[in-house]
């Protein structure tokens, strides 16, 4: 769901592709069954994970993935149907160090068994992670997609384009939890994803240059 008049808290459904939504509801009640045979069980709802130059290459979907993937193009791209979406985001220290606080809690009882947590240190709308990206790949063209365009191209790539999902962590924060890392914002333009990007700029050379002289070949 959208969670545009406030954060989402833990009592919601977790925001998902709606194909998806039902497997992943199963996959969290199985979790938390696990509390029926004396397992302290939890489930931590980060939000776009990030940090230590990582996050993801799978499909592009992580933050990494989509880093690569603007490189690739030699521009960054966000969908703008109007209404401002964002998202929560989590710095992977951060994230483990909510780890540890539930841990903790749940062997103290302070945190029942079955609970769910939000770990969202902060969020970012969909045309500032572009921008960033940008920034971080030296200064990309941004570039703004209609929703018509990209849900002839993708409908699972419109939805988490545009969607709004802010997590409300309030129970995280009970626990002590205090997230100290930077932001998003600010991880993409002076944190640890440059070294890493220059990495992928120069194995995008070599595969461009490969290719370049497999048409070459091909045209002789």
């Amino acid at each position: 769901p959208d969670s545009k008049i406030a954060p989402m808290s833990e009592d919601q459904p977790f925001g998902f592709f709606p194909d998806l939504a039902e497997p992943f509801a199963l996959f969290e009640a199985s979790v938390l069954e696990g509390a029926s045979v004396g397992l302290r069980t939890c489930i931590l709802r980060p939000g776009l994970v990030y940090g230590r130059g990582s996050g993801g290459r799978q499909s592009n979907r992580g933050i990494l993935g989509t880093l690569e993937a603007a490189l690739a193009i030699g521009e960054s791209v966000y969908f703008d149907d109007g209404r401002d979406g964002a998202m929560s985001t989590v710095h992977v220290d951060d994230l483990a160090d909510l780890y540890v606080h539930v841990m903790d809690a749940l062997l103290s009882g302070t945190l029942p068994a079955r609970s769910i947590v939000n770990a969202s240190s902060g969020h970012i709308s969909h045309k500032a992670k572009a921008e960033g990206v940008a920034l971080a790949c030296g200064g990309l063209p941004v570039v703004r997609i209609t929703p018509e365009e990209v849900v002839m191209w993708d409908p699972y790539e419109y939805w988490k384009g545009t969607v709004t999902n802010v997590l409300d962590n309030s129970k995280a924060q009970k626990l002590g939890w205090v997230p100290v890392k930077k932001s998003l914002t600010d991880e993409l333009s002076t944190g640890s994803y440059k070294g890493v990007l220059s990495i992928s700029r120069r194995t995008l050379i070599v595969v461009q240059l490969r290719r370049a002289f497999a048409s070459m070949g091909r045209d002789r």
